[in-house]
């Protein structure tokens, strides 16, 4: 009996160890490298390309206050988003509240990863990038923030191409149909709409806060004053 005991409390010590080693390894890793999905916090001077032109008071969006965050600065990030909106012909304030609420604007074409596989500040999912950047004439290791923006900007035309202007129903505005379909597929919001179904939930919220930060970015406003 006591040797079973014994034998016992040595396995619950060696588990006990095992799991502290294991919290310990993560907590460090966290430290040094930043999040597991999301890659290092520091990326200092990794987007140069993405200065375009000469930087312009951005009083009238409100955007000059913000401050720079992970060594690229937001302004910059909406800068490039402006450029690509207006050659596609799409709004760039919704645009930058879409990449708020995609990444929180971290600047990588690459992380963070989400549950279903999508990646970068647009969240474009894999295959939707493939056939964006063979459409486009880019390299497929093509990596660059520039580029991950520029297609996805030359997505949300295309699906503002495939939902006329005229479909809206009595819950949802043709703007808030649009934004569903970036982050629930056109498709899918296509064939709600005509079963009269709501989208998911969560496009549904998906939407409400994109237009939510679109209205936000007004120059009364002091929301993104850190």
């Amino acid at each position: 009996m006591t040797y079973k005991k014994d034998i016992n409390a040595i396995l619950t010590k060696t588990v006990l160890g095992i799991i502290w080693s294991l919290g310990l390894g993560l907590v460090l890793w966290r430290l040094i490298l930043g999040h597991p999905l999301q890659g290092p916090i520091i990326v200092k001077d990794r987007l140069p390309e993405i200065k375009i032109g000469q930087k312009k008071s951005c009083k009238s969006t409100g955007l000059d206050k913000f401050k720079k965050k992970r060594g690229v600065s937001f302004y910059n990030i909406y800068e490039s988003i402006e450029t690509y909106s207006q050659l596609y012909g799409v709004d760039p304030q919704t645009l930058f509240a879409m990449a708020l609420v995609e990444s929180s604007l971290y600047p990588s074409s690459r992380y963070p990863i989400s549950h279903s596989g999508a990646r970068g500040l647009l969240q474009l999912m894999p295959l939707t990038r493939k056939d964006l950047f063979k459409k486009m004439g880019f390299k497929k290791n093509n990596h660059s923030l520039d580029a991950h923006i520029q297609a996805s900007i030359y997505y949300k035309k295309w699906i503002n191409d495939m939902i006329p202007s005229w479909i809206e129903t009595p819950y949802l505005s043709n703007e808030e149909i649009r934004i569903a379909a970036y982050n629930y597929g056109v498709s899918g919001i296509l064939k709600r709409i005509k079963s009269k179904r709501l989208p998911p939930l969560t496009s549904h919220q998906y939407s409400n806060s994109v237009i939510l930060y679109k209205k936000l970015q007004s120059p009364s406003q002091d929301i993104f004053k850190y």
